[in-house]
């Protein structure tokens, strides 16, 4: 199967691939939505491009295969 690449504007990042990508200056937001109580995570970021990047297809069209 070969990897799809979708133009996005906007995303949903977990903190640590927030910080591999905080330093692009394509980055024109960046939203810290804190965890739910009792969930197994740390929260998100959701993050708004000024260009749109291509990411790959994920089944959870929020989220993207990070490299």
């Amino acid at each position: 199967m070969s990897d799809i690449l979708v133009p996005m504007t906007e995303i949903l990042l977990t903190p640590s691939q927030y910080l591999k990508e905080m330093n692009d200056s394509n980055i024109k937001s960046a939203t810290f939505i804190p965890p739910r109580i009792g969930s197994n995570n740390y929260g998100y970021f959701k993050v708004t491009y000024k260009l749109p990047v291509l990411k790959k297809e994920h089944s959870n069209a929020n989220f993207f295969e990070y490299d």
